[in-house]
């Protein structure tokens, strides 16, 4: 995948009063599986193309997107019915008419879990 897709550290740093570099995917969430997929799964988690630009306040926060995910880890990854496998889609919905931009980024204003 090109450069022109994802952001990289350069915005993060410039921004990072405002913007943390939030993992859509969080580290534990897909380790699972024999010894090698986990790992692999785990090292996939820091690629730049599972984050997005998340206000500090919405990405740290446990009333936020924090507490989703500790929700999916508690209800679904650890779950005894589960298996310890479900699938969870999340991401950046894009809304020209109320996103905001830094630079040439355009901020997602909502995101889906």
């Amino acid at each position: 995948m090109g450069a022109s897709f994802f952001i990289d550290q350069t915005f993060y740093s410039g921004w990072s009063n405002l913007f943390d570099r939030s993992h859509l995917t969080r580290r534990m969430d897909p380790d699972w599986g024999r010894k090698e997929e986990a790992e692999r799964a785990n090292a996939d988690t820091y690629d730049f193309t599972n984050c997005t630009p998340q206000h500090f306040r919405f990405n740290e926060s446990t009333k936020f997107w924090q507490g989703a995910e500790q929700y999916v880890l508690e209800n679904g990854a650890i779950a005894e019915e589960t298996a310890n496998r479900i699938c969870v889609f999340q991401g950046p919905i894009f809304d020209d008419k109320v996103d905001l931009w830094a630079n040439d980024i355009q901020i997602p204003s909502s995101f889906l879990r």
